[in-house]
Order: structure tokens, then C-alpha cells, then sequence
């Protein structure tokens, strides 16, 4: 109404939205039996409403804690993820999808998901050299633990599975790790673990952050109180009088890890310290390549042979066991290099050390040794022990044969 008394009158008809919206949740397989990727769509609709503001779509465990969010704060009707359930144990999940629409309103829709992944595929590690023995490793999610009763293998060719019984070993328990000594580049401690998978040494100066390490060494052969490992303290990457910081690292199969660690100036002179590997040495079972300082050997090894690192040719090579030296005529006939071990090993007990030494002699006359550490063992009833013992050549007893 104006000042001269007209009136003028006008309708507003508007919708006030008290509906929250809806949604659900469907699975390209089904939610009780989830392997590998699966897609899951989340469909939303808010009726005559105000409209979807946004939605968000997780994954929940049984305390209620997210786990994996697959996407968050979209505004359409439709969304389509893709879920790896192997990112997440065996079990019982809830996928969670959470709307709010324009007015405010939220609603949630909840469904119990259940992830049934088989294990992984197992590894094979074998040989083919002196021995017949084979070995089955898998790595599985803690959740999966007991569903491992029996395993099955086959060879090549055949068509029947053979059932094994399968025992399966939950390890919590973390690598023993010790540093006792470092003396001239000289690294000695113990890095053991019933499942030792690797172990590594890294270092940085003193006042560095823990980013600045760098590795220096890596090994898989377990230690006990002896040299791990020999670090050249070369002026290229150590000055003399700075401190540093060596960490010696190692993890087990089941990625438990530990450390020790140990600052040390370097002193002038330590760049002159150097240790000269073997380059000529006892060969092992192929399987044992990576055992360290000692090994065993198979019940059925019946030649001794030697590892040419240098490519260079050798005039002769002497055999001792147990400080005694092996009679050439126990040679084998078209190769003097190889031992025809099959001659003389019954003579040998098992379960018991020895001590096995090859001499070799080069072209120019040139005497080196092999050198090895080890200890006797059985192993599954297929292992005859022949463990390689640390060796000092000034021992060997030249006046007996065998």
C-alpha cells in the first residue's frame, strides 16, 4: 500500500525441504565374498529436495575406524570406485556412504562388506647343482594366518597333486641386531633371525638429519659375534677427524625390522686398512650362494669344485680336509681342479665339522686360499655336514695324504 492508499498484493509459493536424501551401494561382486578390485557404485537421490550438496564413500572395521576412503565430497547422483581389497586384511568391513543435501539434511547408508582373498601365489627357489632339495616361501596378511592347513605340489609333467601338511609360523619377533666393534673399516657385531630375510649398514656424519643416511652395505648371510662386514675408509667419502654415524639395519621375512647404531671418528691411516677378498673359491650349492660365511653341503655332493672369480688360468689346485692334505690321485681324471669327493667322503662324519681347504696355485707360481667359516647341521635328513671353517694356510699338515 502506497501514501495515496493503493494496495498491491503478491504471492511467493517456495518448498521447504524436510526429506534427507537416499542413496545405496551396489558391488560388481558379492559383498559377502570380495577378491581383488572390485567397483562399487553409489547411487543418491534427494526427491523433489534441495538437491545433493555432496557425498562421501568409506571403508570402516569393526571398531568403526576408517580405513580407506574411496572418494569424498562429490556433488553427482552416481559414483563409480575401484576398491583393491588387497590393501586391507581377510575379514569383516562396512562400506559407508555418507549424503548431505543443499538444506543440510545427511543420511547415511551402511552395508557390511566380507574380503575373502586367496593367498598369493608362493615362490620356488631350487637348484640344480649337487643337490635335491627345493624350497616353498609365501608371504600372507596376519588375517589369513590360520586358513593355511595343507599345501600341494606337483612336478613338471605329472597329473596328480601330492598333499603336504603345512605348518605356518606367525613371527613377531624382531631380528637380534648388535654392534660390538669397528676397527679399521672392520664392522663385527651379530645380525640373526630364525627368518632373516636381509640386513643393510648405512651412514651420515654426526650433525646430519636421519634423511642424510646413505647405505654402504647389504647381505642376507646371518652373523654371530664376527665380521659383518668390511668398509673401506677410503678419503673419497670418510675426512679424518669427523664423526659419523653407522646404522645397521635388518629385517625378517615378516618385516619385522631392528637396529643398532655406532659413531666413530675416522682416524688418519684407516684409509690405508684393506681387506683382500678370495678370488678363488670353494663353489657352493647354488641355493647357498647367499648363506654367508659357511654352508653345508648335500648328502648326494659328490665332487668338489672351485669358483674362478679372476678368469685367469691356475696350474694347480691342492685339496685339504680337516688340515690334511687330499691325495691327487682322489682328483678327478679330466679335470685336476674338480675333487671326486664320492672317493673319500664316507670316510667323513656326519653331524660333525670339518674343515675343507682348497690351495691354489696360478700361472706365475702366485699361492692363494680359499677361505670360509661355518658349522655342521642337518638338514630334513638330506644334508651330509661339510661345514668350511676359517682358515689359517700356516696349519696345514703337507706331510700326510688320504
Amino acid at each position: 500500500q502506497d501514501k495515496l492508499g493503493n494496495i498491491s498484493t503478491k504471492s511467493l509459493a517456495y518448498y521447504k525441504d524436510k526429506v534427507k536424501p537416499q542413496g545405496s551401494l551396489s558391488f560388481s561382486k558379492p559383498s559377502d565374498n570380495l577378491t581383488d578390485t572390485v567397483q562399487i557404485t553409489a547411487n543418491m537421490t534427494d526427491g523433489a529436495g534441495s538437491g545433493i550438496k555432496n557425498s562421501t564413500l568409506r571403508i570402516k572395521d569393526n571398531g568403526g575406524n576408517v580405513v580407506e576412503t574411496l572418494y569424498s565430497n562429490f556433488t553427482t547422483n552416481s559414483v563409480t570406485r575401484a576398491f583393491n581389497t588387497r590393501n586391507l586384511a581377510n575379514g569383516i568391513y562396512q562400506a559407508e556412504l555418507t549424503i548431505t543435501d543443499k538444506a543440510g539434511h545427511t543420511a547415511v547408508v551402511a552395508e557390511n562388506i566380507q574380503i575373502k582373498n586367496g593367498l598369493p601365489a608362493p615362490k620356488l627357489q631350487g637348484s640344480y647343482y649337487n643337490v635335491n632339495y627345493g624350497e616353498i616361501t609365501w608371504n600372507i596378511d596376519p588375517g589369513q594366518n590360520d586358513s593355511v592347513s595343507e599345501m600341494e605340489y606337483r612336478f613338471a609333467g605329472e597329473t596328480v597333486w601330492k598333499k603336504v601338511a603345512a605348518t605356518c609360523v606367525f613371527d613377531r619377533v624382531l631380528p637380534t641386531v648388535q654392534i660390538t666393534s669397528f676397527v679399521g673399516g672392520m664392522l663385527k657385531g651379530t645380525v640373526t633371525d630364525n627368518y632373516l630375510d636381509y640386513w643393510e649398514i648405512a651412514m651420515k656424519e654426526k650433525n646430519e638429519p636421519e634423511s642424510a643416511y646413505r647405505q654402504l652395505a647389504r647381505g642376507t648371510q646371518k652373523v654371530q659375534d664376527g665380521l659383518i662386514k668390511s668398509i673401506s675408509l677410503d678419503e673419497r667419502q670418510f675426512t679424518a677427524g669427523v664423526t659419523y654415524d653407522f646404522r645397521l639395519t635388518a629385517c625378517d621375512k615378516a618385516k619385522n625390522s631392528n637396529f643398532a647404531e655406532l659413531s666413530y671418528t675416522v682416524k688418519p691411516g684407516d684409509a690405508d686398512t684393506m681387506v683382500i677378498k678370495p678370488m678363488y673359491t670353494v663353489k657352493r650349492p647354488l641355493y647357498q650362494r647367499d648363506a654367508g660365511d659357511h654352508f653345508l653341503l648335500p648328502e648326494n655332493t659328490n665332487y668338489l669344485e672351485i669358483e674362478n672369480k679372476t678368469g685367469n688360468a691356475l696350474q694347480k689346485v691342492t685339496w685339504y680336509i680337516d688340515d690334511y692334505k687330499v691325495a691327487e690321485s682322489k682328483l678327478h681324471s679330466e679335470n685336476g681342479e674338480v675333487l671326486d669327493f664320492y672317493k673319500i667322503k664316507n670316510i667323513y662324519n656326519n653331524q660333525k665339522q670339518h674343515e675343507i681347504i682348497a690351495q691354489f696355485t696360478d700361472v706365475d707360481g702366485n699361492i692363494t686360499y680359499s677361505v670360509f667359516q661355518g658349522k655342521s647341521a642337518v638338514y630334513e635328513e638330506i644334508v651330509s655336514t661339510a661345514a668350511f671353517h676359517r682358515f689359517s694356510p700356516r696349519r696345514l699338515q703337507t706331510g700326510m695324504s688320504m
